[in-house]
C-alpha cells in the first residue's frame, strides 16, 4: 500500500498541475539538477528548475506524439531549415498547456516572482539573430501543432566555445546560442549520424552487372541530434524540433572536448540536409519497416529556400548508391517527396556555389546534377520545341559555371509555392519563368508567409484579455472570428479601452528609456520604431533627415505646434563597413542634440537602442508606427512586422517585399505607402540617377543635408560626417534623396491622422484584425490538403494530470 501511494505521489509531481506537486517538482529539480539550496539559488537556478518542471508535463504528450507516429499510415510533414531555431518560450508553454496561474500561484508561495523569472528569456535570446525564415517557422510549429498536424522540423544546433560540443560557426552575427545550455532539449546519441565532405568518387560494375559509384571522402563529421518539444494550444499533440550539432571523428567520448570544427554556408546545408534525410530513412524502413519505395507515403519534404536544393541531390544519392535503386525510381520517389518554398532573398548566399566548390567539397554530388541536368535537357527538347537560346536558360548550370540551385529545388519537388513573389524577381525571368511554361501545375500561385494570431496570448495579455471579454475564447483557435474586431470600432468603450492598453504599454516603454538612457520621453507622442538593425543598406537615414526636418521647422518657427513624435532606432550594426559606422554615429549624434534642445518643448525625441531585445517585448505591444522604408527592390519579408501590426501598430513603407504582404493583409487603404515602385527603381537606376538633381530642387532637403555638412551635429572642425555626405551625393545607392519627398509627405500625413485619437484607434484596430485574420492556421490548414497531403492525428493522453 505503502509502495502505491510513493509510486502515485512520484507520478504526481512529474504530471500534476496542482499548485502543491508544481512547488515539490520545482524544488526537486532545484536540488538535484541544479545543486543547488533555496539558500543559495539565484534567480536564474529556479529559471532553469521551472523549465524542467514544465518540460515534465510535456514529456507524456511527447513521448505519446512519437509513439503514435511510428504508425506506417501516418504522413508527416518535415521542415529543414538551416534558420530553424528552437527560442526560449516558457511562457507560450504555460499557456499552452493552461498551468499559468498554478506556476504564478506556486512561484508566489515560494517568495518568487513568475515575471521576474520569464526575464531570462530575454536573456537567453540576447545572443541570436532571428532570421525571417526561423521567425516564420517558429510561429509555423505553433499552428502545425496546435492543429494536430504530424510534424517534425531539422535544424542545425550552434555551439559556444563554453560547451563541450563543437562549433559550428557562422558567417555572420549572432550565432552564440545556449550559453547555458538549453534545457528544453534532450541528446540523442543512440541516433548520430555520420556526414561525407570531400574527396573522389570511384565507379565499378557490381556482382549482378549494375554499375555502382562509391564516394571515398576526405573527412567524415558526425551528427549528434538534439530533441526539443513543440507544444500546440490545449492539445496533447507535442512536435519535435531537432537540432544537430556537429561533430569530429576523433572523439568517441561524447562529453569530451571533441575537434573544433568550421563549417561554410555549403558545409552546414549540407550537414543539415544529409543528416535530416538519413534520420528520416531510418525512421521509415527501421522503425516502421516499411520499403524505401513508399517514402513519399510517409514524409513531404518543405524546401525553405534554393539552397536546401541540395537535399534533393542527397536523397537521389542515398536511393542510388546506398539502396541500389534504378534512376528512374529514384527520381520518381525524390520528385514525389518534396516540396519548395521559393525565397528570393535566400538567393545571396548561393551565388558563389560553382561547380569548382561543389567538385572539392561534394564530388557524387556535382556528378548527380551533370546527370540530372543532361536528362531533363534531352527530355526537353524531345518533348517541346525550344531553341538553343531557352536550353541555356533552363540549364541548371549557368554561364559563369554556377549551379542553378532555384532551377534544381523545381525539377525535384512535386510543387513550388510563392509564385506570386517570383514574378517580381529578376531570378524569375533566368530560366524560372520557362520552367513555370513548361510545368505550370507545379507552381502554386499563393502565399505561404504569415504568423500565428496566438503569439499575441503571451506578447500583449492584455489586448488578448479585451478580445475575449468581447469575442470569447473561440478566436484563440479560430482566427477567421477577429474579422468580428471590425464591428467593434464603432464602440467608443472598445476602443477607449484599446487606447488605454496601448498607452499603458508605452507608459513602461518610457519608464524604461528614462532608466536605461536618462531620457524622457512624452508616452503621449507618436512611438515611431525602427527594428532593424544598421546593416548595409543606410535607408534608416530616410528617418534621419525627416527628423532633422521637423527639427528644422521648429528651429525656424519656435510657436510652431507639431504632432509629438518619438524615434525609436534600433542602434546595433549587422556590417561593421565606414557606411554604417558613420550612420550609426550620425543617429546617436542627432539625437544628442534634439534631446537637449528645450526649444522644442518635448515635441521631438529621438532614442537609440543598443541593447533592444531588453525591451523589444515592451516595443512590440507599445509601438504606434512601424517603419518597412526598404528600397522597394528588396525582396526579403520582414515577418516581425505583422507582429507588431497584430499589436495594432501601424505602417509606413515602399512597396517592397514585406510591404507588399502586409498591404495584402490589411488593405491598401490602411497602409500608409510612399516612395520608388520596384520597376521605378530600376528605371531610374538604369536611366543615370543623379542625386544632386533633387538635392538642387527640394529646398528643405537641401537645408537638412547642409546642416549636416556644416557640422551641426558634430564638432565643426573635424567635419565627420563628410564622407557619408559626399557617399550620398555622389552615388546615393539607398535612393535616399530620390525617396525624401515621398517620405516627407506621408509623415506628414500620419502626423495629421494621429491627432485624431478616434481615426488611429479605428485603422489601429482594423490592422490588428485583418492581420490575425490571416494567421498561419488558416495557411497550414490549407496546404495540409492542397500541397502536403497530411491529416491531423488525434494523440492519447498517458499519465496523470491532477489541477
Amino acid at each position: 500500500m505503502q509502495t502505491q501511494q510513493n509510486q502515485s505521489r512520484i507520478e504526481d509531481d512529474r504530471t500534476s498541475v496542482s499548485v502543491e506537486a508544481l512547488k515539490r517538482s520545482l524544488m526537486n529539480h532545484l536540488f538535484y539538477l541544479r545543486g543547488k539550496l533555496p539558500e543559495t539559488a539565484t534567480s536564474h537556478d529556479y529559471y532553469i528548475a521551472l523549465i524542467y518542471t514544465v518540460r515534465d508535463r510535456l514529456l507524456s504528450g511527447w513521448m505519446a506524439t512519437t509513439q503514435t507516429y511510428t504508425q506506417p499510415h501516418i504522413k508527416r510533414l518535415v521542415y529543414l531549415s538551416s534558420g530553424l531555431l528552437t527560442r526560449t518560450a516558457l511562457e507560450t508553454y504555460l499557456i499552452n498547456l493552461d498551468i499559468q496561474e498554478q506556476i504564478c500561484q506556486a512561484i508566489d508561495e515560494l517568495g518568487l516572482s513568475l515575471e521576474d523569472l520569464l526575464k531570462h528569456d530575454v536573456i537567453l535570446d540576447q545572443g541570436k539573430e532571428l532570421e525571417a525564415s526561423s521567425y516564420l517557422l517558429t510561429h509555423y510549429f505553433d499552428a502545425l501543432t496546435s492543429l494536430a498536424f504530424p510534424a517534425i522540423g531539422y535544424g542545425i544546433r550552434y555551439e559556444v566555445e563554453t560547451e563541450p560540443m563543437i562549433e559550428c560557426q557562422m558567417d555572420r552575427q549572432g550565432t552564440r546560442l545556449y550559453c547555458s545550455g538549453n534545457p528544453w532539449e534532450i541528446s540523442r546519441p543512440e541516433q548520430l549520424v555520420e556526414v561525407k565532405v570531400g574527396g573522389h568518387t570511384e565507379s565499378r560494375i557490381d556482382e549482378q552487372g549494375r554499375f555502382c559509384v562509391q564516394w571515398v571522402p576526405e573527412r567524415v563529421i558526425r551528427g549528434l541530434p538534439y530533441d526539443t518539444p513543440i507544444s500546440g494550444y490545449r492539445t496533447n499533440t507535442v512536435n519535435t524540433v531537432r537540432l544537430w550539432a556537429a561533430l569530429g571523428t576523433e572523439s568517441v567520448d561524447l562529453g569530451a572536448r571533441s575537434e573544433r570544427l568550421t563549417l561554410d554556408r555549403l558545409q552546414q546545408h549540407y550537414f543539415l540536409m544529409a543528416c535530416s534525410l538519413q534520420d528520416m530513412l531510418r525512421m521509415h524502413c527501421i522503425e516502421r519497416k516499411q520499403p524505401i519505395e513508399t517514402l513519399p507515403n510517409a514524409f513531404t519534404v518543405q524546401l525553405d529556400g534554393a539552397a536546401q536544393a541540395i537535399a534533393i541531390v542527397e536523397l537521389m544519392r542515398l536511393l542510388l548508391d546506398e539502396y541500389r535503386l534504378d534512376w528512374d525510381t529514384a527520381w520518381r520517389i525524390t520528385q514525389n517527396t518534396f516540396t519548395y518554398s521559393y525565397d528570393p532573398s535566400t538567393l545571396e548566399e548561393i551565388r558563389d556555389w560553382n561547380q569548382l566548390i561543389l567538385q572539392q567539397q561534394l564530388p557524387r554530388h556535382l556528378e548527380l546534377i551533370y546527370e540530372i541536368n543532361q536528362r531533363f535537357l534531352a527530355d526537353i527538347r524531345q518533348q517541346f520545341s525550344v531553341n538553343d537560346e531557352c536550353i541555356r536558360r533552363l540549364s541548371l548550370i549557368d554561364d559563369d559555371d554556377t549551379v542553378r540551385l532555384p532551377h534544381l529545388a523545381v525539377l525535384g519537388s512535386y510543387a513550388t509555392t510563392g509564385a506570386i513573389t517570383i514574378r517580381t524577381h529578376q531570378a524569375f525571368h533566368e530560366g524560372l519563368a520557362e520552367l513555370q511554361a513548361l510545368f505550370p501545375d507545379r507552381f502554386k500561385d499563393q502565399d505561404d508567409r504569415s504568423i500565428c494570431h496566438r503569439s499575441l496570448l503571451a506578447l500583449n495579455p492584455q489586448l488578448s484579455q479585451l478580445i475575449t471579454r468581447n469575442l470569447g475564447k473561440r478566436w484563440i483557435r479560430q482566427c477567421q472570428a477577429l474579422h468580428q474586431l471590425e464591428a467593434l470600432m464603432d464602440s467608443t468603450d472598445f476602443c477607449q479601452a484599446w487606447r488605454s492598453i496601448k498607452q499603458a504599454h508605452k507608459h513602461a516603454v518610457a519608464d524604461w528609456v528614462q532608466q536605461a538612457t536618462q531620457v524622457s520621453i512624452n508616452p503621449q507622442a507618436l512611438l515611431d520604431v525602427q527594428i532593424q538593425p544598421i546593416g548595409e543598406s543606410q535607408r534608416q537615414l530616410l528617418s534621419v533627415f525627416y527628423i532633422i526636418t521637423l527639427y528644422n521647422r521648429l528651429k525656424l518657427n519656435p510657436t510652431l505646434d507639431i504632432t509629438p513624435r518619438t524615434f525609436v532606432f534600433n542602434s546595433t550594426r549587422q556590417s561593421s563597413n565606414i557606411m554604417a559606422t558613420l550612420t550609426a554615429q550620425l543617429i546617436e549624434s542627432v539625437a544628442q542634440v534634439i534631446n537637449h534642445d528645450r526649444d522644442l518643448r518635448d515635441q521631438l525625441k529621438v532614442v537609440c537602442l543598443k541593447s533592444p531585445l531588453a525591451v523589444m517585448k515592451t516595443l512590440y505591444v507599445a509601438t504606434d508606427l512601424i517603419e518597412q522604408i526598404a528600397i522597394a527592390t528588396t525582396d526579403e519579408i520582414d515577418l516581425s512586422h505583422l507582429s507588431l501590426g497584430l499589436n495594432g501598430a501601424l505602417t509606413i513603407g515602399t512597396l517592397n517585399a514585406t510591404s507588399l504582404l502586409l498591404q495584402r493583409q490589411v488593405g491598401e487603404g490602411n497602409f500608409f505607402l510612399f516612395g520608388l515602385t520596384a520597376d521605378e527603381v530600376v528605371a531610374l537606376q538604369s536611366s543615370g540617377y543623379d542625386p544632386w538633381h533633387f538635392y538642387q530642387n527640394h529646398r528643405e532637403l537641401q537645408r537638412v543635408i547642409d546642416r549636416i555638412a556644416m557640422g551641426d551635429f558634430t564638432d565643426p572642425q573635424s567635419n565627420s560626417f563628410k564622407p557619408l555626405i559626399d557617399a550620398i551625393l555622389e552615388q546615393d545607392h539607398d535612393l535616399l534623396l530620390a525617396d525624401y519627398p515621398f517620405y516627407v509627405d506621408c509623415q506628414d500625413q500620419i502626423a495629421a491622422i494621429y491627432a485624431d485619437e478616434d481615426w488611429w484607434t479605428r485603422l489601429s484596430i482594423l490592422n490588428a484584425a485583418r492581420i490575425g485574420q490571416t494567421s498561419c492556421d488558416r495557411i497550414i490548414q490549407a496546404n495540409s490538403q492542397a500541397l502536403w497531403n497530411i491529416e491531423p492525428v488525434a494523440i492519447p493522453s498517458l499519465g496523470v494530470r491532477q489541477a
